[in-house]
């Protein structure tokens, strides 16, 4: 459907994750709900089966420049986020 739309690099890739490419920059531009997340994993105890200081430590990186953080590695610290909604939600 994107033949001669996009490069065949970019259409072509199969590595996953890539469709947020704009993740960072979305984060970055909501601070307060990150943090106000990050808090509430704190507080309900959710930090004794996630990594909240290496979560924190990320957060903190992308914070100080999103547009040159790197896109693999904010999965590392958005996957305990998403598990800690499902877990509060249940």
């Amino acid at each position: 459907m994107t033949k001669g739309i996009l490069p065949d690099e970019v259409r072509l890739n199969l590595r996953k994750g890539k469709q947020s490419s704009d993740i960072t920059g979305r984060l970055a531009a909501y601070p307060n709900e990150m943090e106000a997340m990050l808090k509430e994993m704190k507080e309900t105890g959710f930090g004794k089966i996630a990594d909240l200081e290496r979560i924190e430590k990320e957060w903190t990186k992308l914070k100080a420049d999103s547009i040159n953080y790197p896109l693999n590695d904010v999965f590392h610290f958005l996957r305990p986020v998403a598990a800690f909604l499902m877990w509060k939600n249940t």
